[in-house]
C-alpha cells in the first residue's frame, strides 16, 4: 500500500539525478566523443563545430543556448545504450558490466519517474528497489568504472 513519503520521494529522485549526472559525464561522454566531439575541450559544454552529432536518432551535442551542452534524457540514453550489444562497440572498461549498469540503469530511471511524477505517494519498495541497484554498482566496483571514464573526459586540472 503507497504511503505518504515525500521525503523519501525527494530522497529517490535527488540519488538519480546524482547516478544521471555519472552516466551523462561517464557513458554519454564516451559516446560523445565516438561522434568526434572534442574532449575535454568540450565536456559538459557544447561543441560548436558539430551542429548535429547524432547516433541512434538522438543527438549527443544538443543546446539551448549556443554554450551549454543538454544532455538526452536519462530514459532516452538508456534507450541508445540497450542498443550498443557487441563488447567492440561498448566502453572497454565496462565490457563485463555493461548489462550489469543497464539493468541498474532500468530500475534507476523507473523509479525516477515515478518519483519526479508522482502525486506525493511513493511505495517504500521502491526506495528499497533503488537502494538494492546502487548496491549492485557499489559491489561490482562499476562507480569507480565510471569515475575513470570521467576522469579520461573532464579537463585536466594543472
Amino acid at each position: 500500500m503507497p504511503l505518504y513519503l515525500s521525503p523519501l520521494k525527494k530522497c529517490k529522485h535527488y540519488v538519480a539525478k546524482v547516478f544521471e549526472k555519472e552516466i551523462n559525464f561517464s557513458v554519454i561522454h564516451w559516446i560523445r566523443e565516438s561522434l568526434r566531439i572534442r574532449l575535454p575541450l568540450y565536456f559538459n559544454l557544447f561543441d560548436p563545430r558539430i551542429s548535429n552529432a547524432v547516433f541512434d536518432n538522438v543527438n549527443f551535442n544538443r543546446t539551448h543556448d549556443n554554450r551549454i551542452w543538454s544532455p538526452p534524457s536519462i530514459g532516452r540514453s538508456l534507450e541508445v545504450c540497450r542498443g550498443i550489444r557487441c563488447p567492440g562497440n561498448m566502453p572497454a572498461r565496462l565490457v563485463g558490466d555493461w548489462n550489469n549498469l543497464l539493468s541498474v540503469w532500468d530500475v534507476i530511471t523507473c523509479e525516477r519517474n515515478t518519483a519526479a511524477h508522482a502525486i506525493g505517494l511513493v511505495d517504500k519498495n521502491s526506495v528499497e528497489r533503488v537502494r538494492k541497484a546502487l548496491n549492485r554498482l557499489s559491489r561490482d566496483n562499476i562507480f569507480e568504472k565510471l569515475a575513470e571514464m570521467k576522469t579520461e573526459y573532464k579537463p585536466r586540472v594543472p
